[in-house]
């Protein structure tokens, strides 16, 4: 009876309670970092995407316009 008292009261160190916290806040620094650089990562990709997106707009209405004043010149 008198080990199964000492049994229960057993509790880790102080020392491993510090390091272990210590480890979990690592880890999950580490692993906060990775997941908020994909996430950036992938937002940087969409707006690239989009820019490219825009400029051939851009290009696109610039021609239409060259178009529409050489009609124009043509005209008059």
């Amino acid at each position: 009876m008198n080990n199964l008292i000492q049994l229960l009261s057993i509790s880790p160190s102080p020392s491993y309670t510090i390091v272990t916290v210590g480890v979990a806040m690592v880890v999950g620094f580490v692993a906060g970092y990775f997941i908020r650089a994909g996430v950036t990562s992938k937002h940087k990709k969409r707006v690239v995407k989009l820019e490219n997106e825009m400029l051939s707009n851009h290009s696109h209405i610039l021609e239409l316009e060259k178009q529409l004043g050489q009609l124009r010149k043509d005209i008059h």
